[in-house]
């Protein structure tokens, strides 16, 4: 499709721009963040909640580009929520809570009030439920709200090394058949799915190409 060689070429064309604002140093993630930031389509004054937002590496991105942006992002990990405040990020917050447990650890005063919720490879990370962490996230939208996720590909066929996340166990990967489930299931509609390559900057429908997916679905 032709929005996806758009895409493609002006991913490309933020190599210099971003390696010029020492972005280079964060690898292929500059591409895997510049993705998600068009997937979102922002205007820049919305409200936006960072499902595993570690360090705040992606909250330091957006702000690059969205003065106006609110941004909160939640970790379970309380160094990592601490290493993020210290960025003194304009506008936004860091809370330490856990994220598909089911315990009602997000802040009730956040539900339903943001216009985007993003998570970057959260899911492949934690040992908690994918379906109460979807939920959750659709918990935190407002209506028309835009959820925007990435995961390892368990539908990629070719050869590369399995990541081990912290706990020293295999990373989780997930099927597009089981992510459009979860989606429709919980109630997100629009769902659109594409494999990517955060070292190529290349996005693609083809979701067996590449070995990680980024899903998109609006809350309605």
């Amino acid at each position: 499709m032709k929005w996806l060689e758009v895409w493609t070429k002006r991913i490309k064309s933020k190599k210099s721009e971003h390696e010029k604002a020492g972005w280079g140093t964060a690898g292929g993630q500059m591409y895997s963040f510049e993705i998600v930031k068009m997937m979102l389509n922002l205007k820049g004054d919305e409200l936006l909640v960072d499902l595993g937002c570690g360090t705040g590496l992606f909250a330091a991105y957006l702000r690059d580009f969205y003065s106006g942006l609110w941004i909160t992002g939640i970790d379970a990990v309380k160094e990592a929520v601490d290493a993020a405040e210290k960025r003194n990020l304009l506008n936004c917050t860091f809370i330490q809570a856990s994220v598909g447990k089911g315990q009602g650890e997000l802040p009730t005063r956040i539900r339903g009030l943001h216009s985007a919720v993003t998570s970057l490879g959260l899911f492949q990370n934690f040992d908690g439920d994918i379906f109460v962490a979807i939920g959750e996230a659709n918990s935190l939208l407002k209506l028309n709200g835009v959820f925007v996720f990435t995961v390892l590909n368990a539908d990629f066929g070719g050869d590369y090394h399995v990541p081990f996340s912290v706990d020293g166990k295999p990373c989780r990967r997930m099927s597009v058949d089981r992510i459009r489930k979860l989606m429709d299931s919980i109630g997100f509609r629009d769902v659109f799915v594409g494999s990517f390559s955060k070292l190529k900057g290349e996005l693609s429908l083809d979701v067996a190409k590449y070995h990680e997916l980024i899903v998109r679905g609006r809350r309605t």
